[in-house]
């Protein structure tokens, strides 16, 4: 699942989003959408659900980069006498450099089942099994990856090395990551974990 982080969201003194707070917001009905720019319809309504079989790993990718308004990408044609090509357009593409908060280490995804999913009695609830990072802009970059090793220690694996990292710079790492990777909570393990 690839997820917007809100424009509201960006800019000083702004509260940061929450993870579960752009989960939800993913789920949620948009009717007559403004940044529809085609208005195919004059009525609609749109809902984003889970069909099929609950996954047992769950991937959620942050959408990190903001495409120019299309004001700035005019100015820019003006300016150099044509359109900017691909390679400009990519350069001029924003990093979205706010964190985006999560409380604890797990997540529930029951507001994107479909009415059929939320009728079964599978566990919806999932628990964060790695994310990555990344530096750079959408030409280059480097990329890392944190992921738990059993249920204590989280490492940092990045190109050769390996090294365990302190929660503290954990929290940093996490808020700040591109793609999660959840792993599905079977309900008797998830209730020994939350009972400890």
């Amino acid at each position: 699942m690839s997820l917007p982080i809100p424009p509201e969201t960006l800019g000083e003194g702004k509260p940061f989003p929450m993870l579960e707070g752009l989960i939800q917001a993913f789920s949620e009905e948009v009717k007559n959408d403004p940044n529809n720019k085609w208005q195919v319809y004059s009525h609609y309504k749109i809902t984003s659900k889970l069909c099929g079989k609950l996954p047992d790993l769950f991937f959620i990718q942050l959408k990190r980069f903001q495409a120019p308004e299309q004001e700035e990408i005019e100015d820019y044609a003006k300016k150099i006498g044509r359109p900017p090509t691909r390679e400009e357009f990519i350069k001029m593409m924003k990093k979205i450099e706010v964190p985006v908060v999560m409380n604890g280490e797990t997540v529930d995804l029951k507001d994107l089942l479909s009415p059929e999913l939320q009728k079964g009695n599978a566990s919806t609830k999932y628990r964060l099994r790695s994310f990555i990072r990344h530096t750079g802009n959408l030409s280059s970059g480097h990329y890392w990856a944190c992921t738990r090793k059993g249920d204590q220690w989280w490492h940092v694996e990045d190109d050769s090395s390996v090294e365990r990292i302190k929660l503290k710079t954990l929290k940093k790492e996490r808020d700040n990551a591109y793609i999660y990777c959840f792993e599905r909570i079977q309900e008797a393990h998830y209730t020994n974990a939350s009972s400890s």
